[in-house]
């Protein structure tokens, strides 16, 4: 490595990113590997393709240079899938520890201890069938049903 260029090591998971003024270009480097700037970008976590694009942007490459304000970014945000699949990640992983929450009662605390009691045999439902229709009539103010006589609609034709 050149003494005129301090290269920092790149944190895990970083790459560094170079520019091109063209939207698809290519660059073979001095060892005679060739890449292409996509979408205008080239990323890269090799210290030598660093070190070489860097020299060359220092001596004014016409073709491609580095943005002072991005030098580094996330090899992760590269890949919008990536993206995609640790949002939805995270949205499962809210969804697991709200399932699994104790404090989330779902009605499960108050429940009754033993059997449930209710009605015990079919006399005590027929007895309160019978009062209860007992009830309903007498709340209406008739006994027995009631019927409609049908009527006849003329239509003129």
């Amino acid at each position: 490595m050149s003494e005129d260029i301090k290269q920092e090591p790149l944190a895990k998971g970083m790459v560094r990113i170079f520019f091109s003024r063209a939207e698809i270009m290519g660059y073979v480097f001095a060892k005679g590997k060739s890449v292409h700037f996509q979408q205008g970008r080239y990323t890269t976590s090799n210290p030598e393709e660093i070190e070489e694009l860097e020299k060359e942007c220092l001596a004014g490459h016409p073709n491609f240079y580095m943005d002072d304000n991005v030098k580094v970014i996330e090899a992760a945000s590269l890949d919008p899938m990536h993206q995609l699949r640790e949002q939805i990640r995270k949205e499962e992983i809210e969804k697991i520890r709200a399932a699994t929450n104790p404090l989330r009662d779902m009605g499960t605390t108050e429940q009754p201890q033993g059997a449930l009691k209710g009605i015990a045999t079919t006399a005590n439902i027929s007895g309160l069938a019978a009062a209860s229709e007992a009830q309903s009539a007498a709340a209406k103010g008739f006994a027995g049903p009631i019927s409609v006589a049908p009527t006849a609609v003329a239509k003129k034709i």
